[in-house]
């Protein structure tokens, strides 16, 4: 690795925006295009961003899952 002392952030600024240009466009097209209730995307298939299976909600997550209430236990007593 070479790594040059006489780059400034001055100079990095027309790729740092350059990036950001391209780069929101292809999130804001995932963003479009992405089914959020299958999870976060982490890779992809065929060209277009998909969950794999631990980036889904889990069914404990899933709304139209109820937990079921824990019932309150004996109150503790001072001396223990």
């Amino acid at each position: 690795m070479k790594i040059d002392r006489t780059l400034t952030p001055e100079r990095l600024l027309p790729a740092i925006e350059a990036m950001w240009q391209v780069s929101g466009g292809k999130i804001l097209s995932i963003d479009a295009t992405l089914d959020r209730s299958a999870g976060a995307p982490v890779h992809t298939v065929a060209g277009r961003y998909r969950p794999r299976g631990w980036t889904a909600p889990s069914a404990a997550s899933t709304p139209s899952r109820a937990i079921p209430a824990i019932p309150p236990g004996p109150a503790a007593s001072p001396g223990r």
